[in-house]
C-alpha cells in the first residue's frame, strides 16, 4: 500500500519506509526538489519543537553550518501544520547495522573502506565538528552512517544534542544527554549529583569538554573492530566499568595486543579527559604513510551487546 505523504511540490516521503529514529523524531525515505532525488526526512513534531526550540534549532543550526565528506549534509528545512521536516542526505545504512545476525534483513552486507579507513574517516568528522567549535554528546554506531556513495565514506550523523563550545573548548553540563552506554565516565558522573530546577545552565554542575566524544568515539572503534562487542562489557556492567575505569578483560583481549588499534583506543578511553589522546594526533596515527595500503584486523564474528 502506497503511504506516500506530500509535504510540499518538491517534498515527499514514505510512511511505509523508516530508515531510523532519531534525537527527536523518525526518519523515512523520501524524495526532494525538482529532479525528486532520494534522500532522508527526518520528521519532528512541532509541539515538540515548541516545547525545546533552543534543543532543535541547535540540530538545525549547526547541520546547516556544517559541510564535509565525512558529516552527513542537511539540504533544507520546511515545515506543514504538524511537523517540521529535515531533509538530509540519503546514506545506505548506519554502522550498527553491520553487526547485526546474518539473517536480519537490516544487516548492512555491503562495501566498506579498510578498517584502518573506517576509523581515520570517523576521526576526521568528528574532528571537522570540534574545529566547528561543537561538541557532539552523542557519539554512537547508530549515529555513524554509510555512505551510499562510491567510495564509500563513513559520515557522522544526528546532532540534535550538539552544543557550541567556549574558547577553551568547554560547554556547561547540566544533567546527562545522550545514551549512557557510550557515555565517558565525567558525563555519567553527573547522575548522582541532585537535580536542582534553578541551576541555570550547569552553573552548579561544572564544565564539560570535547574529550567527551573522544572517549565515545573510542568506544566505537573498539566495537567497529571487535563485531559488536562493547569494551566495558554487557549492558547491565557497562556503566559500573566505565565509572571505575575497568574495561571488561574478555571483549578487550579479542583484539591482539599488536593490533594496530588496541594502543590508540586505549589512549581514546582513559578516564580523565585529560588523559585522552587528541583527535589531530589519533588521525596522525591511522592517516597510512604514501604507497602503503591500510591494514585490516576486523573480527568477523562475535557476539554484539
Amino acid at each position: 500500500m502506497d503511504k506516500t505523504k506530500i509535504v510540499s511540490d518538491s517534498l515527499s516521503y514514505d510512511d511505509n519506509e523508516i530508515l531510523g529514529k532519531g534525537t527527536a523524531g523518525f526518519v523515512f525515505r523520501g524524495s526532494f526538489g525538482l529532479d525528486k532525488n532520494p534522500v532522508a526526512v527526518k520528521r519532528v513534531q512541532l509541539a515538540s519543537l515548541r516545547k525545546d526550540e533552543d534543543f532543535q534549532k541547535r540540530e538545525e543550526d549547526a547541520l546547516a553550518s556544517l559541510d564535509h565528506p565525512n558529516v552527513v549534509k542537511l539540504f533544507h528545512a520546511e515545515d506543514d501544520l504538524t511537523f517540521r521536516y529535515y531533509v538530509l542526505e540519503l546514506c545506505a545504512a548506519s554502522l550498527d547495522q553491520c553487526f547485526l545476525p546474518d539473517r536480519d534483513l537490516r544487516k548492512y552486507k555491503g562495501a566498506l573502506p579498510s578498517d584502518q579507513e573506517v576509523l581515520l574517516q570517523m576521526a576526521k568528522g568528528l574532528q571537522y565538528i570540534h574545529s566547528m567549535n561543537l561538541v557532539h554528546r552523542d557519539i554512537k554506531p547508530e549515529n555513524m552512517m554509510i555512505s551510499i556513495t562510491q567510495p564509500v565514506h563513513i559520515k557522522l550523523a544526528d546532532f540534535g544534542l550538539c552544543k557550541p563550545v567556549n574558547q577553551r573548548g568547554t560547554f556547561s553540563i547540566s544533567g546527562i544527554k545522550g545514551t549512557q552506554y557510550w557515555m565517558a565516565p565525567e558525563i555519567l558522573a553527573l547522575e548522582d549529583q541532585p537535580y536542582n530546577k534553578n541551576d541555570v545552565e550547569g552553573a552548579n554542575k561544572g564544565r564539560g569538554t570535547m574529550r567527551s566524544d573522544i572517549f565515545a568515539l573510542g568506544l566505537v572503534y573498539f566495537t567497529f573492530l571487535t563485531n559488536g562487542l562493547h569494551l566495558f562489557g554487557s549492558k547491565n556492567l557497562i556503566i559500573s566499568n566505565v565509572m571505575r575505569g575497568k574495561p571488561n578483560p574478555a571483549n578487550q583481549s579479542r583484539l591482539d595486543q599488536n593490533h594496530f588499534a588496541r594502543e590508540i583506543i586505549s589512549n581514546m578511553t582513559k578516564s580523565k579527559p585529560e588523559d585522552r589522546i587528541p583527535l589531530t594526533e589519533v588521525i596522525d596515527m591511522f592517516r597510512p604513510p604514501v604507497h602503503q595500503s591500510s591494514p585490516a584486523f576486523r573480527i568477523e564474528d562475535s557476539e554484539s551487546l
